[in-house]
């Protein structure tokens, strides 16, 4: 399943018996609680707004198309397609101090062989993968996707999403969760939470409240109408540790208001504590068009974690002006030529960072633009 084919209410499109199951599920999930656990609104953003606004703000495309490269070059990687990187960080693999970026891999024509790699850099825009007795080093067996990391004290945590057949149905179809890692050595990780059914794009990291405590910032996506979720919204919560983080804690957190649209979507991907106090988020927005294809775009905008309000998104980037282009012949399929996942964010400068980024995926692509922040 791909990223952009992950998104649980396209489903609304093409698999209706799975958007019944989604809902019952998310129901059962709000209903267990003595309290209410679904997403309750919580401050504002700016206004709602659609996709195709942020399109005609976007001023940055004759920059980045001067950019003649911008394609991650991976080397070994045994004909797999490598795409939906985080950026750059450092961490201790078998007593020596590494810098890596992790990927989701997984071969062209298929959906179900997904696995996370780690790679190293070997020149400007070329990477290898970390390899462990001559094979690449897979982290935590198969059917893990779209990763992403947090560093907390000496701790690195690592999260991707978990997909598997679902043993409720007798169709072959898939149910996915996000899981949770943690440890000092990327050898060492060990699995602590998991995420509820169903629910991608959650994010958390450590911050200094306004009272000078500090308290885990915890970023979710709900999705569907238990969950008043729509295809997709911001929510968030504040927690005392990291070690309230399990599913209850997760579907506490409290919807954003007036987001975007309803037929559109928004999801986390990283989060950036800001010198004012404010949380920087790093997103995704998607939208359908006319022929069902799917059109994803890298976003970034501002959260008060006081107040909930956020500021308008940002549209950092655009596949037409990155190297190659909206070529199908470069994506997993047609309807996914359009597709930019936000990765992370790589400081260059006091102004500039590199934005990694899943492109149809299928590639990876890193891009150097002016700090959204």
């Amino acid at each position: 399943m791909t990223t952009a084919a992950n998104d649980a209410m396209q489903y609304i499109v093409t698999k209706p018996l799975f958007v019944l199951f989604f809902l019952a599920l998310t129901s059962t999930i709000c209903s267990s609680h003595a309290q209410p656990r679904c997403p309750q609104v919580f401050g504002k953003s700016s206004l709602p707004f659609q996709i195709s606004e942020l399109e005609n703000e976007f001023q940055d495309g004759q920059t980045l198309l001067a950019q003649k490269e911008t394609r991650i070059r991976f080397e070994g990687t045994q004909g797999r397609d490598v795409y939906n990187p985080t950026a750059p960080f450092k961490i201790h693999f078998f007593g020596r101090e590494i810098k890596v970026i992790a990927a989701r891999t997984e071969s062209r024509d298929s959906e179900t062989d997904t696995e996370i790699w780690f790679f190293t850099k070997t020149g400007p825009l070329s990477y290898a993968p970390l390899m462990i007795q001559g094979s690449p080093f897979v982290f935590n067996g198969e059917n893990l996707q779209d990763p992403f990391f947090s560093q907390i004290g000496d701790e690195t945590f690592i999260g991707g999403v978990r997909v598997e057949e679902d043993p409720s149905r007798n169709d072959g179809a898939l149910r996915y969760r996000t899981v949770f890692f943690r440890g000092t050595s990327l050898e060492g990780m060990k699995e602590f939470a998991q995420g509820p059914w169903g629910m991608k794009d959650i994010r958390f990291a450590q911050f200094v409240d306004q009272t000078g405590q500090q308290k885990l910032f915890l970023l979710t996506r709900p999705q569907g109408t238990a969950l008043n979720g729509g295809r997709g919204k911001l929510a968030y919560t504040v927690l005392s540790s990291i070690d309230e983080l399990n599913s209850e804690s997760i579907l506490s957190a409290r919807l954003i208001d007036d987001q975007i649209v309803e037929s559109q979507w928004i999801g986390g991907n990283e989060i950036h504590l800001l010198a004012n106090g404010k949380i920087g988020l790093l997103a995704h927005v998607a939208r359908f068009d006319e022929d069902g294809n799917r059109h994803y775009y890298p976003v970034a905008l501002t959260l008060d974690p006081s107040t909930g309000e956020t500021t308008r998104p940002k549209l950092l980037a655009m596949r037409q002006y990155l190297e190659g282009g909206v070529d199908i012949s470069r994506s997993k399929r047609a309807g996914l030529a359009d597709v930019l996942f936000s990765g992370g964010l790589e400081i260059v400068s006091k102004n500039e960072v590199y934005l990694w980024l899943g492109a149809g995926d299928a590639e990876t692509h890193r891009v150097r633009i002016h700090s959204p922040f």
